[in-house]
């Protein structure tokens, strides 16, 4: 994972990239939990529109599966995007929760 490499490699020579590298990596680490919760909801929701149905829910199908790996992937996606934007112009942008683990783990080392 190139955050993890960009962290160990920059923590020492800039605090700013070390904070942002390593809001990269937990983003990417939340993104299976994240993905993994949109599966199975989703395929709660295509089993359900199957029984309803009869059997007949091809389309609820496709769209099950199709969410369950678009949905999380956007999501992710335009976070990053966002958070490298932010970095790209030197300004510090915390993604919601995981900026404040970020900064958690910063804090920890320094002591």
């Amino acid at each position: 994972m190139a955050p993890v490499a960009i962290y160990v490699l920059k923590r020492k020579d800039s605090p700013f990239v070390a904070f942002h590298a390593l809001q990269a990596a937990f983003l990417a680490l939340a993104a299976i939990p994240l993905t993994l919760v949109a599966w199975v909801g989703l395929m709660a929701l295509n089993i359900g529109a199957a029984v309803a149905l009869g059997g007949r829910a091809p389309g609820v199908f496709l769209a099950s599966w199709f969410g369950a790996l678009l949905l999380p992937g956007l999501m992710v996606a335009g976070l990053a995007i966002v958070a490298g934007l932010r970095a790209l112009r030197g300004e510090s942008w915390s993604i919601p929760v995981l900026g404040r683990i970020a900064q958690g783990v910063l804090s920890a080392q320094d002591r």
